[in-house]
């Protein structure tokens, strides 16, 4: 379907079919739980031109969606189930849990910021879905919605500042 028939649909059918926009190319259509989130955080006029930038990502419990040193910098929103994010240590094999993140929770934002490798591994403890957004989709997006472009970026600036304190404070009190 093209973005110029979405609203032509019903109101009933319009989360179908704007669902199918991604699904044509990805994982199937969003869940029911992931659509009411993907919903929330855009307005309708801006759901089928966002659509064409996303890709649309299923996990099953335990499943890995990146590895750390990995090369792609896409930022990631959840949009149901739960991730697990976390760091190699000097010890082989061992890793340490950074966080855990449910719905409504981007990640994969350091290497979508900077453009370097991933600095953590994600795995998913639920049943997962994501929606990842490109550094490269980011650019077109932007030029072609800048409010939401704008939007984005300082929601990044404001997670990456959270995300900072959250750690100087788990610092501090270590000692």
């Amino acid at each position: 379907m093209k973005k110029e028939e979405l609203f032509k649909q019903t109101p009933l059918d319009f989360a179908e079919a704007a669902s199918s926009l991604i699904c044509s190319r990805d994982e199937g259509a969003f869940s029911p739980e992931g659509w009411r989130v993907f919903k929330e955080l855009l307005s309708e006029p801006q759901i089928p031109v966002v659509m064409k930038y996303l890709s649309l990502k299923k996990y099953a419990p335990g499943e890995v969606i990146w590895k750390e040193g990995a090369q792609d910098a896409s930022l990631a929103l959840i949009l149901s189930g739960r991730v697990s994010m976390m760091k190699e240590t000097e010890i082989a094999g061992k890793q340490i849990v950074v966080g855990v993140y449910s719905p409504v929770t981007l990640v994969g934002e350091i290497d979508f910021v900077d453009g370097r490798p991933r600095p953590l591994t994600a795995k998913s403890l639920t049943s997962t879905e994501i929606v990842l957004l490109s550094r490269h989709n980011y650019g077109a997006l932007a030029a072609e919605l800048p409010n939401l472009g704008e939007r984005i970026m300082k929601g990044l600036l404001q997670l990456l500042a959270t995300r900072l304190r959250t750690s100087y404070e788990r610092m501090a009190a270590i000692f």
